[in-house]
């Protein structure tokens, strides 16, 4: 047994967040998962107090990987984070800790009266899947090398080519812009949603090839081109939908004309080009938010770039340190007597604190969730419990089930209200 003395210890530790000095207390530390640990800190102010949780995760570890989830697997839809978390876990796969993802559409409904309610603002991939795409915002992504990046997202030097014809490619699962085509893949609404004007037509993958950011691939017209809009998208394929005639950027005809053009078993390349902050990347997971917080290890003057990020919310922020070889996930709680909310200028500091030398802030307030598989919700959601979000992002393990002790450690997280001179039998 061991013999435990209760006792008050003072913090000799201080922390300034945008000129303003905090008292820093460690309420938490540990692991929670292969190369993951959970830190809660609470600081407190002059005039009010921070909580802090966040995820650090050591991305050298070999059985650790970062992935994110949508909503009910589908554009549209929202979903707890820990419902996302437990859903997609499986032998050999454990979504074992995460946060909420993007700001997502709150309302709305398309022209076939499916709600749009749960969409993520801004681009997301999911495994290597384009769930959408989107040059605004800032993103978090995971390259197929496992490397995290953190920058602005741009597609619009992608291509699609079909004999001598060449067109911009400029987007997945999004409003069609002028003079370039959108690929609709079925996470869609059932429908392009799109008013007349266009050219649209069905087509499939070719033979061995996989449609992926970053990436080529071949695709096979099915049907007869339509000019009418809102064309149901196959439950097996894709529609290719064309807008404007101009032509711009190298092309050699416009999208309409391009797609119009189309007939059935005529075959095109998609040459997909993803640039963050103008660098090519591969990603195999995406997530948004805005804006940017932290870069080159400096907090960031952004807080004009949207409109609450100068009031005091509950936050969530991701980003990377240590040479892009550590991810931090962290929220900040707030709207409440024991957390006061944040500024994103606030939470950039603290990313920093925690390690991070750039970072993205992603959707707040009620939303602001961060959840691990052995302790459960760590924070205070503001809205009193769990929010359906549009998409999150997690930590996965890939450890097998074994006989094998890779660590020892105590069974017991933490203890509360501990009596002075008490006896404590550990568990482990």
């Amino acid at each position: 047994m061991l013999m435990l003395t209760a006792a008050s210890t003072a913090s000799a530790y201080t922390y300034d967040i945008i000129g303003e000095t905090y008292q820093v207390d460690t309420l938490f530390h540990a692991q929670v998962g292969p190369g993951t640990t959970q830190t809660s800190l609470l600081f407190t102010g002059a005039t009010y107090d921070l909580r802090a949780f966040y995820l650090t995760i050591d991305l050298t570890d070999p059985n650790v990987s970062i992935r994110t989830v949508c909503g009910q697997d589908q554009l549209a839809g929202g979903e707890t984070t820990s419902s996302m978390a437990q859903r997609h876990s499986t032998e050999g796969a454990q979504y074992f800790a995460g946060v909420n993802g993007d700001f997502f559409y709150t309302s709305g409904s398309t022209k076939n009266g499916v709600s749009t309610i749960g969409t993520p603002t801004s681009s997301c991939i999911v495994d290597g899947e384009f769930y959408k795409t989107s040059s605004g915002n800032q993103q978090f992504a995971i390259d197929v090398n496992g490397i995290p990046f953190v920058g602005q997202t741009n597609y619009y030097t992608s291509t699609a080519t079909f004999g001598d014809n060449t067109v911009l490619f400029k987007g997945v699962n999004v409003s069609s812009p002028d003079n370039g085509i959108t690929v609709y893949t079925p996470r869609y609404y059932g429908a392009t949603d799109s008013d007349a004007g266009c050219a649209e037509v069905t087509a499939r993958l070719a033979d061995g090839e996989t449609f992926s950011p970053g990436k080529s691939c071949r695709m096979v017209i099915t049907g007869t081109p339509s000019t009418v809009g809102n064309m149901d998208i196959p439950e097996d394929g894709f529609v290719i939908h064309g807008r404007g005639s101009n032509v711009e950027g190298g092309t050699t005809i416009g999208a309409f004309d391009f797609v119009n053009s189309l007939k059935e078993g005529d075959e095109i390349t998609l040459n997909s080009v993803v640039l963050m902050d103008g660098e090519s990347v591969v990603p195999q997971q995406m997530i948004s938010g805005n804006p940017r917080t932290v870069g080159n290890g400096e907090t960031l003057d952004t807080e004009d770039q949207r409109g609450d990020a100068s009031s005091f919310h509950p936050r969530t922020g991701i980003g990377y340190g240590d040479n892009k070889t550590k991810v931090i996930m962290m929220v900040v709680d707030g709207r409440s007597t024991i957390s006061h909310g944040a500024r994103t200028s606030q939470v950039a500091d603290i990313m920093r604190y925690a390690g991070a030398t750039d970072a993205i802030n992603l959707d707040g307030g009620g939303s602001s969730t961060l959840y691990t598989q052995a302790l459960g919700i760590r924070n205070i959601p503001s809205d009193g419990k769990e929010r359906a979000d549009g998409n999150a992002i997690f930590v996965v393990s890939s450890a097998p089930t074994d006989n094998e002790i890779a660590k020892i450690s105590f069974a017991d997280w933490g203890l509360k209200d501990f009596p002075c001179h008490g006896i404590y039998k550990p568990v482990i």
